[in-house]
């Protein structure tokens, strides 16, 4: 702050804009983003005023990033484009790659992905036709950063490596200027032995010797310690960020499952209204506007009887069909009752004209749980037994559904001719395996070829 005082009273306003500057970036180097960007806007009013381009450049630039961390990218990009500007007219190359850089990281955060991706490789050009390898070097991290948001996991993966390519090949340099500074050393000591060796010196020779020796072996010891040290850093940092990677690969991989259970489910829920509210009141008028008919025929023509009865079954089971498909697409005891009583359901409907022996039995099942674990394990539960009754050749099946601290499992067994492996290729072992992802679940198959198929289903509460 004196150093302030001291310029405004000696009127050296590039000199005040400067200490603005400075103390912007300390402010920020201290987490205070306010103050810093107070101090930096001033910094540019000033600079403006007294025409500093160079200067003007630098704090543009500066006060771009700070935005950028705040991530506040549409406040940074005017800031950034002026800082570009200026140094493009001032021909700095190394300052032109690093503002695009940055631009390319504000773009990025407003998802202007084609602007981003443009900006970059205007950076990379620049970067590698003046042999610039830090702003090379991080275009690709930038790059790889943008592709992870995007969601192209290739081209993350292509641009991450050619990041840690150039970052290994970093610590690779420090090490190797480190041994070269070392081997001088070393032969500064050699050739000292020499020159005491020339003059007769045996004694001091040998003492000098001894020490020679245990400088190398010291040495030594440094250069496989510092190597060692570098070796793990990178491995460290390159573990580090493959972690992040995957973390958003897994991210990016569950928000679009969900999407797509949402949407599906979604779309269930509204043709089974409008089976049941448009189509199934429909046909429950038609119904009894054709008993009042058909009643009216039969009083006229009672030779009309038999038509009049086959017409009016036709009916009765397209109703019936209508309210089935309703119920199928999403059974109103789910969303009303719970899980328990709407596997009850689906299981007595599909096995009540069916000489199939089924038993569910639910055990320690006190709760609802979220919609998405019960339509889901529903939907399973649904599929398993479709599959059984098509393909097993079954005369019992068994399920259960028990709740234990932190899961929820769920059993169906049968006694048909066993699982084939080749069925986990089939639509409805990849929906079931579909299902089951979205909700963290792990499913297993037991097959015997004698004893049927066992199905364990868990799912972490």
């Amino acid at each position: 702050m004196q150093c302030i005082a001291i310029r405004k009273r000696n009127g050296d306003q590039s000199g005040l804009a400067g200490t603005y500057v400075n103390t912007g970036n300390l402010y920020l180097y201290l987490n205070d983003t306010s103050k810093a960007i107070e101090y930096i806007s001033s910094a540019i009013k000033i600079l403006k005023e007294v025409k500093n381009d160079r200067d003007l450049s630098f704090a543009c630039h500066d006060l771009g990033g700070i935005y950028n961390l705040k991530h506040e990218y549409k406040k940074a990009i005017p800031y950034i484009n002026e800082a570009l500007e200026l140094r493009i007219k001032l021909n700095d190359q190394r300052a032109i790659a690093s503002t695009l850089i940055l631009n390319a990281e504000a773009l990025t955060g407003i998802s202007k992905f084609k602007e981003a991706k443009e900006a970059l490789k205007k950076s990379l050009r620049i970067s590698i036709d003046n042999k610039l390898p830090d702003e090379e070097k991080f275009t690709y991290q930038k790059l790889a950063m943008m592709y992870t948001k995007m969601g192209m996991a290739d081209s993350v993966f292509y641009f991450y490596n050619k990041y840690e390519n150039m970052n290994n090949n970093f610590y690779q340099k420090n090490i190797s200027d480190k041994v070269l500074d070392l081997q001088e050393k070393y032969d500064a000591v050699a050739r000292e032995r020499k020159i005491l060796a020339s003059e007769n010196e045996k004694q001091l020779a040998q003492i000098k010797s001894q020490n020679l020796f245990r400088w190398v072996y010291i040495l030594i010891i440094v250069i496989v310690a510092a190597v060692g040290f570098f070796t793990f850093k990178a491995q460290r940092d390159k573990r580090l960020a493959q972690k992040k990677l995957n973390e958003a690969t897994l991210a990016e991989k569950e928000a679009g499952l969900k999407a797509v259970f949402d949407a599906t489910e979604e779309e269930r829920k509204r043709i089974a209204k409008d089976l049941h509210d448009g189509i199934g009141q429909q046909m429950t008028g038609i119904k009894m506007a054709w008993q009042q008919i058909s009643t009216e025929i039969k009083a006229k023509s009672p030779n009309e009887s038999q038509k009049i009865e086959d017409i009016t079954k036709i009916l009765d089971e397209a109703s019936t069909e209508v309210r089935n498909i309703s119920h199928q697409m999403m059974p109103r005891v789910l969303t009303e009752i719970g899980l328990i009583a709407a596997i009850d359901d689906m299981l007595n409907k599909t096995f009540k004209h069916s000489p199939i022996k089924y038993e569910f039995t639910p055990i320690n099942v006190n709760s609802r749980f979220d919609e998405r674990i019960e339509i889901s394990l529903y939907r399973v539960c649904q599929e398993l037994i479709n599959n059984i009754i098509k393909h097993a050749g079954a005369t019992e099946v068994m399920v259960q559904l028990m709740q234990q601290k932190n899961a929820l499992i769920l059993i169906v067994e049968d006694n048909g001719k066993g699982f084939k492996s080749d069925n986990k290729e089939g639509i409805g072992m990849l929906s079931i395996s579909s299902r089951i992802n979205t909700i963290h679940g792990k499913i297993n198959y037991d097959p015997g070829p004698e004893t049927g198929t066992l199905v364990t289903i868990r799912i972490p509460l």
